[in-house]
């Protein structure tokens, strides 16, 4: 079963039987069904990342324009940055136009991603590396990781790299420009680096959000020739 079938489904059947009766009778079939796997927050996600965030109500989380899109109720974020034979790599956005349309609310990245895939077909990409990253779990491959919003990248930031007593919370220099609550943290877990991770949100014509761990801050006024590194999430 696909992701993308693992998402659109809310229920799943676990049983199926089927009992035929002696004498050519008609058969009967029955199924039970079991409710879906409830996650925390900190829990391991079906794609081996961690989940770092559970919301209250399912959120659409694709850009099929059809009658049935996916909904989701956890993110997870994958276990290591995007590398290249074993190194994590720092990336420009590659393509410096506005894409346009893009948004920083939870639970819109992987929309996000897609629209920045659609305007900018260059290979390495920030969007376009989180997209083609894939785990494999159980025989099951788990290709649908994407660039996280800017607000799904704050929460990567509380839950990895807030610390209350970091020099700019001290300072009292992390709240001018902060947005959600990170102080950040010089030496984040998670696998996380201390330095700037790009976002699928754009600000205006060729600047995009991107945030420093180190200290909680979000940036818009480097552009694109910025090179930042890339972390993976997806909605499930």
């Amino acid at each position: 079963m696909t992701p993308s079938l693992l998402k659109r489904k809310a229920w799943f059947v676990a049983l199926l039987l089927v009992v035929a009766s002696c004498g050519g009778a008609s058969s009967a079939s029955t199924t039970t069904t079991l409710p879906p796997k409830i996650y925390k927050v900190g829990d391991i996600g079906p794609g081996g990342g961690i989940v770092f965030f559970k919301a209250r109500a399912p959120f659409i989380c694709d850009d099929n324009d059809g009658l049935n899109k996916s909904r989701c109720s956890y993110l997870e974020v994958a276990p290591e940055d995007v590398q290249s034979q074993g190194v994590r790599i720092a990336q420009t956005w590659t393509c410096w136009d506005f894409i346009g349309g893009t948004s920083t609310d939870i639970g819109t990245g992987e929309i996000n991603t897609d629209k920045i895939l659609d305007g900018c077909k260059k290979p390495n990409s920030p969007a376009h590396l989180a997209r083609s990253y894939t785990t494999t779990v159980s025989g099951t491959t788990y290709n649908d990781w994407f660039l996280p919003s800017r607000d799904e990248t704050e929460l990567l930031c509380l839950r990895f790299a807030n610390d209350p007593n970091s020099v700019y919370a001290a300072q009292g220099w992390w709240t001018k420009t902060q947005i959600g609550g990170c102080r950040g943290n010089y030496t984040p877990t998670g696998g996380f680096t201390g330095g700037a991770y790009w976002t699928s949100s754009e600000y205006a014509g060729s600047y995009g959000w991107h945030l420093h761990l180190y200290c909680g801050v979000f940036d818009h006024h480097l552009d694109k020739y910025y090179a930042s590194w890339v972390r993976a999430v997806r909605a499930f």
